[in-house]
């Protein structure tokens, strides 16, 4: 009994870690839609994934001593990272940005940008998988559009018209029955097992006495 309420705590933050992995995911549009309206796209990208790359060294260098592990990262695997490409291909773009024009609104979304949905979001979401299954991580994705929508319309004021609610509703109901499918008829199939192998144990030892 104990063994089945640690795993059943064990998926609920597993759980947990991967809806907080989602609404990251959903809040990335609405502060990307706020960062492109002042800067390029790729100084935007470039910004974000180099911002969130060091969020990740960082949170590497702290840990590693901790745990008494050899160094993850190199020198190699570093400039091989998504964010160095990024880099240069905002390199043509950034001296036309006007800088001291970028408003406070906008360095803010950068950094919600670089340290949310680019670094804490996947470390929630491989913590996630050591336990559960990659189709339920894949189903909660559905979930990604009616965050990033809810984030519109209290930050952006955006609508939210009769047909994406209907939508919205749909996805979180069938990601719903996704995630808790099997939740609730776990105890009752084992007790039908556990009483059907008795019945089967008691014919069994009733035929040899015969």
């Amino acid at each position: 009994m104990t063994r089945r309420i640690r795993q059943r705590h064990e998926s609920v933050h597993a759980h947990l870690y991967l809806l907080v992995t989602m609404i990251f995911f959903g809040s990335a549009f609405t502060s990307s839609k706020v960062v492109v309206s002042e800067l390029p796209h790729e100084v935007a990208a470039a910004l974000r994934f180099g911002g969130g790359t060091l969020v990740l060294l960082v949170l590497l260098g702290t840990t590693r001593g901790d745990s008494g592990l050899d160094p993850a990262m190199s020198w190699g695997r570093f400039l091989r990272a998504g964010a160095v490409g990024l880099l240069v291909v905002a390199l043509p773009v950034i001296p036309e940005v006007a800088w001291t024009e970028v408003s406070a609104s906008t360095w803010v979304n950068i950094g919600c940008l670089a340290l949310g949905p680019t670094a804490v979001a996947y470390l929630c979401y491989y913590r996630a998988l050591r336990v559960v299954s990659p189709s339920t991580s894949t189903v909660m994705m559905f979930t990604v559009p009616v965050f990033g929508t809810t984030c519109s319309m209290l930050f952006l004021g955006e609508t939210f018209t009769t047909p994406q609610l209907v939508g919205a509703l749909i996805m979180l109901a069938g990601a719903l029955l996704a995630v808790t499918q099997g939740w609730f008829r776990a105890g009752p199939e084992r007790e039908v097992t556990t009483a059907s192998g008795s019945a089967i144990g008691t014919e069994h030892a009733e035929s040899e006495a015969g």
